[in-house]
């Protein structure tokens, strides 16, 4: 799939949706297997938590200025704004993409006019002029 003419208009919509998952979608994440009473195996799951969550409180690798950096990031997303922002984009990527795949009018509709006068057959998608083996048409088989 090619990118759309808008490049910037597709780069900012994969940071935006990429920003949204990473601070306000949880998810869980399987750690283990448990044996239900029929005895078969099922997955365990942790609680949900956001990448941001797991990053600042599981991992421990962050330093005090990234810290501080994603609190600040946070803090002043809104995540309602970011979301409306995100359809915005996408439905200018859609508009665009509407604009580039425009065919003449009618030019789709005569072509399925042509397909649905051209007999066929049901059994082996020939034309129905062409010779059928067997039972080519329902007419055509014996009754039962």
């Amino acid at each position: 799939m090619t990118p759309p003419r808008n490049s910037r208009c597709w780069a900012s919509c994969g940071g935006l949706v990429s920003l949204r998952k990473n601070l306000f979608l949880p998810t869980k994440k399987a750690n283990g297997w448990r044996t239900t009473k029929s005895g078969r195996n099922s997955r365990t799951y942790d609680q949900g938590k956001t990448p941001d969550q797991r990053l600042h409180y599981e991992t421990g690798f962050l330093t005090p200025p990234a810290q501080h950096q994603l609190q600040a990031l946070h803090e002043t997303t809104n995540p309602a704004e970011l979301t409306r922002n995100i359809n915005r984009t996408q439905q200018a990527l859609i508009a665009s993409a509407q604009g580039q795949n425009r065919r003449p009018a009618g030019a789709g509709f005569v072509s399925k006019i042509r397909e649905a006068r051209a007999p066929r057959s049901r059994a082996y998608g020939h034309e129905a002029s062409s010779p059928t083996i067997g039972y080519g048409s329902r007419s055509a088989r014996p009754p039962r």
